[in-house]
């Protein structure tokens, strides 16, 4: 999914493609949500271009009807935490519109993409194989789709010893444009399923609010 990104203050400059009267054909800054201040950290959001899914054994769905597409690093802290400079986690978070009636096909190949690729190819960053699986999460927009990305925790990484690094994506759907949040975590840290159930409901908002 590393198709065009709209040009707005504080983004990337971007091109669309196949411009519509009824899909938005650039991403504003209130497109996305804010986070609330006890969750701020790390010096705050990054607008940024690439890549704003996994590579799914090669996959890359929901590309051809891509008109906009605007993404950001998001880091965060838990509400509680006492350090708001290093963070507890790290969204990439990203906001693609797409031509009339096409979104749902992006969430349809994205569910399609996780099934026909339980486990990647190739190892990720840390050397680990990761693994990947559908989720029930819905209730969130128009539709909805939550993946689980796990992977063995690297020994010895971030004070970590055994198990699993867990981390989560959701896909949400509102009209012809798609919010996808996808936590990457900060040094060996898992998903705070509570967090980022929170932050997909501003993403979905944040959405509504814009599109009117």
């Amino acid at each position: 999914m590393t198709g065009p990104s709209s040009g707005t203050p504080g983004g990337p400059a971007s091109t669309s493609a196949g411009p519509t009267a009824t899909s938005p054909t650039s991403i504003p800054d209130r497109a996305f949500f804010a986070l609330p201040a006890a969750n701020q950290a790390g010096g705050g959001p990054r607008f940024v271009s690439g890549p704003v899914l996994p590579a799914f054994c090669g996959t890359t769905p929901g590309e051809e009807s891509v008109v906009a597409r605007r993404g950001r690093i998001l880091p965060f802290k838990l509400s509680g935490g006492a350090d708001v400079v290093v963070p507890d986690g790290l969204y990439r978070h990203s906001v693609t519109s797409y031509r009339p009636g096409r979104a749902d096909d992006a969430l349809r190949e994205l569910r399609q993409a996780v099934r026909d690729c339980p486990r990647q190819d190739e190892p990720n960053a840390a050397g680990e194989i990761e693994r990947q699986r559908l989720l029930a999460g819905g209730g969130y927009g128009d539709e909805s789709v939550l993946v689980e990305i796990r992977a063995p925790h690297p020994s010895g990484y971030g004070g970590n010893t055994g198990g699993d690094e867990v981390h989560l994506l959701r896909a949400i759907r509102v009209g012809d444009v798609v919010t996808v949040l996808w936590e990457r975590g900060w040094e060996g840290t898992s998903t705070d399923v509570a967090q980022f159930d929170a932050d997909s409901r501003r993403a979905t908002e944040a959405l509504r609010r814009w599109l009117g």
